[in-house]
């Protein structure tokens, strides 16, 4: 009986936990696009990506322009 209460409990703290994981991940997700869209952007050492935020020149375009 105790073991089963031990599970249940286990199984409820593992549920919270990965609400809490996708709640972060969204979180960073939109951190990054907004780091992406305030970024400076500089391409002066590697002409393909921006060494501030490491996204690609063209992919930069395409989220400022829509």
């Amino acid at each position: 009986m105790q073991a089963m209460k031990i599970v249940e409990s286990s199984m409820n703290e593992i549920d919270e936990l990965e609400k809490r994981k996708e709640i972060i991940n969204k979180q960073i997700e939109e951190n990054k696009n907004i780091i992406r869209i305030y970024c400076s952007h500089s391409y002066i050492d590697n002409p393909s990506h921006c060494i501030y935020c490491g996204e690609k020149k063209s992919d930069i375009d395409k989220i400022i322009n829509s």
